[in-house]
């Protein structure tokens, strides 16, 4: 493979993880702010 297509592998990786990333931190934090409601609605 030529060094163009690996620096085209490369920046393809890097953004199949940083959707990856983004996607699993909006899901972690849309839960505990539901859970935090939760918490505060049953005087936890």
């Amino acid at each position: 493979m030529t060094v163009l297509s690996w620096l085209y592998m490369g920046v393809v990786w890097v953004g199949i993880l940083a959707l990856n990333i983004f996607c699993f931190l909006r899901i972690f934090r849309r839960n505990k702010t539901k859970d935090d409601a939760e918490s505060r609605a049953n005087g936890s």
